[in-house]
């Protein structure tokens, strides 16, 4: 299994989890489940999360037409930065 490492910064942890659980169907769709969020002790609006992910290629695919890997959107703030990982 490989996973993607998020890091973004909310406004509110709990409306975000929401939204994650509103796009649980499209995730299991592109094979991916969410793991895991912690929230940053001395930043309380910066999160950490896991995907673990079936397939990183389709996990990419999926997360490009969301719009999740637009680097100008990224370097905005309105999308989270992603980490690709494989167990090593």
């Amino acid at each position: 299994m490989n996973s993607i490492l998020g890091r973004f910064q909310v406004e509110n942890v709990e409306a975000w989890k929401q939204v994650i659980e509103r796009d649980k169907a499209a995730h299991k769709e592109a094979g991916l489940r969410f793991s895991q969020v912690w929230k940053n002790i001395d930043n309380p609006k910066e999160i950490f999360f896991i995907f673990e992910a079936e397939d990183l290629e389709k996990a990419r695919l999926f997360l490009k037409k969301a719009g999740a890997l637009d680097r100008e959107k990224r370097a905005k703030g309105e999308i989270p930065e992603l980490t690709f990982l494989e167990s090593a």
